[in-house]
């Protein structure tokens, strides 16, 4: 199980970084690798960060996740605020802030245009099923919108899960992900490390 993590870490990973780079992942070139933010820094721009604990007093939200298990910063995408993962690469969470536009799809289309995006970005990815898609409510009665999106990867087409809750809070759009492999951890338990995001009301 833990080769097999491992592998399936490495394929996610490298392919994610990839795409982002890439001009057919619809994305900007990546920026240099980014640290995290060194307290006095976070502290100046409204950012509270440390392992298991991220707040935006700006934008106004906090997420919390499990550190001992997602232990790790990584690399992140373009437009991400947040990615930490466990050791072994995955799981990972992610945040991304971003701002709304007249584009901007609504909340009920969020989970199919979520899957859209995430299917374009990650090209060696196959067989992207929007398994969920919903309205749900979180923390303070916030309304946000679920995906969970079944996916393979790999030439062993291993099986992949990602989950993501989307909120809009003012003129600001925050999604939070998370991306395991489909067996484990239970997807009730990813669903938990999501819908920990908590929007100032």
């Amino acid at each position: 199980m833990l080769n097999k993590m491992g592998m399936l870490a490495a394929i996610f990973l490298s392919l994610t970084l990839a795409n982002a780079c890439s001009p057919a992942g619809g994305t900007k070139k990546m920026d240099a690798p980014k640290k995290v933010v060194d307290k006095k820094e976070a502290s100046a721009s409204g950012i509270v960060l440390k392992p298991g604990f991220y707040q935006d007093k700006n934008v106004g939200f906090t997420f919390t996740w499990p550190a001992k298990i997602m232990s790790e910063p990584a690399i992140k995408l373009p437009g991400e605020v947040l990615r930490w993962r466990s050791k072994k690469g995955i799981p990972v969470v992610t945040v991304t802030v971003k701002d709304k536009t007249e584009n901007t799809a609504s909340l009920q289309e969020a989970p199919q245009f979520f899957k859209k995006r995430f299917a374009s970005m990650l090209k060696e990815g196959r067989k992207f099923e929007l398994v969920e898609g919903e309205i749900t409510t979180i923390s303070n009665g916030v309304q946000a919108a679920y995906a969970r999106i079944n996916w393979e990867i790999g030439k062993q087409a291993y099986k992949m899960v990602t989950v993501s809750i989307t909120v809009y809070k003012d003129d600001k759009i925050i999604v939070v992900t998370c991306t395991a492999p489909q067996e484990f951890p239970p997807i009730e338990i990813i669903n938990n490390w999501v819908k920990a995001i908590k929007v100032d009301v």
